[in-house]
């Protein structure tokens, strides 16, 4: 079951946000676009959630492409930890059809992410 597989080759190694990765981005858009961009992808991530919501004992092709769209926004904030499951995630649907997908572990990871990135953010001001 895939969630075995996720907890079991989890091992907190990875920040929730990546400072360097949120400087990088920081250095690139300017700290002023940082909240719309930050807004853009919450929005765009609980849509993501919602579909796999939908699909969690479903069609494992779209699953891995959900996990897939929510791993490439992490990287872009740095979402380090959030990154790491969901390409797991994707890597074991693409490998398993019909596999049931960890929506709960997805949905802990982003909202201790975004929480980590609140603080961040707070303390940068």
């Amino acid at each position: 079951m895939i969630g075995k597989e996720i907890e079991a080759e989890e091992d907190g190694s990875l920040p929730l946000v990546d400072r360097a990765r949120l400087e990088e981005l920081v250095a690139d858009i300017g700290e002023e676009a940082l909240p719309e961009i930050v807004e853009m992808f919450v929005a765009e991530v609980e849509e993501s959630l919602a579909a796999l919501r939908r699909e969690e004992r479903q069609e494992a092709g779209r699953i891995a492409a959900e996990a897939h769209f929510i791993k490439g926004s992490a990287l872009n904030l740095g979402f380090a930890a959030l990154a790491e499951v969901c390409g797991k995630i994707e890597r074991l649907a693409a490998t398993a059809p019909e596999t049931p997908v960890v929506t709960a572990r997805i949905v802990t990871l982003f909202e201790r992410s975004r929480a980590e990135l609140e603080r961040l953010t707070l303390a940068r001001a």
